[in-house]
């Protein structure tokens, strides 16, 4: 039996049929209860989009033509499906399952506060980057590749306890990173490998069975209004 720690980590955008759930391909339920927020967040995922392009365009292409080929399971017209956010999260020395096998993770992060740390590495080449906010890295997530231990100095401690309380932090319930003070927030945009294979029949049923709308998140009921009185 593997345990894993308690971490600051879930998915946006959709993911692929659960059988041992039941559930079909669909937008993510962290996705369905913050679908206003995601919708807002588009063009920050189109911007990265876009810097993958660039970059790597013909990696780009291949990625791209196969979300194409899934309209209703891709972001917003990018080459991506799927977007993992993880939150004062150091990861050990993995590869990610279940990407497109000819695809690329698209990395970028927003900080708040000082830190030190955090590199992602790839100890295969020796190689690390200190992605900060702003910062775009594409990569290969079929290598073997992990994080630096988050850190802070003295001074960065003592500037830190000066912000502002943004996050509901309580370190009693063991999650990794809630003790901290800053935040570091990784946006890993990628395209799942199988979402080629999701069928919408069985998507839209399970949207109406849960009065989910993909273009506008839950709909709303009106009571009868015998039922007021």
């Amino acid at each position: 039996m593997r345990v894993n720690n308690n971490v600051f980590s879930s998915v946006l955008g959709y993911f692929e049929q659960t059988p041992f759930m039941g559930l079909p391909c669909r937008l993510t339920s962290y996705t369905q209860k913050y679908f206003q927020q995601f919708r807002q967040g588009i063009p920050f995922l189109q911007q990265v989009n876009n810097c993958f392009k660039v970059l790597l365009p013909e990696e780009y292409k291949k990625q791209y033509e196969r979300a194409k080929s899934q309209p209703k399971f891709q972001i917003d017209d990018t080459a991506f499906s799927s977007v993992t956010l993880n939150r004062n999260f150091r990861t050990a020395l993995h590869k990610d399952d279940g990407d497109f096998k000819q695809g690329f993770g698209n990395l970028t992060v927003l900080e708040y506060g000082q830190y030190s740390g955090g590199y992602t590495c790839f100890p295969r080449y020796n190689i690390g980057f200190n992605v900060r906010t702003g910062d775009f890295l594409a990569m290969d997530v079929h290598e073997w590749h992990c994080n630096t231990e988050l850190t802070e100095s003295q001074s960065q401690k003592e500037y830190n306890k000066k912000l502002p309380v943004i996050y509901s932090n309580n370190s009693s319930t063991g999650t990794l990173g809630s003790e901290k003070l800053f935040t570091r927030i990784s946006f890993v945009c990628y395209l799942r490998e199988k979402i080629a294979n999701c069928k919408s029949g069985p998507t839209q049923e399970y949207y109406q069975r849960i009065n989910f709308s993909p273009s506008k998140g839950f709909k709303t009921t009106r009571k009868n209004k015998s039922s007021l009185k």
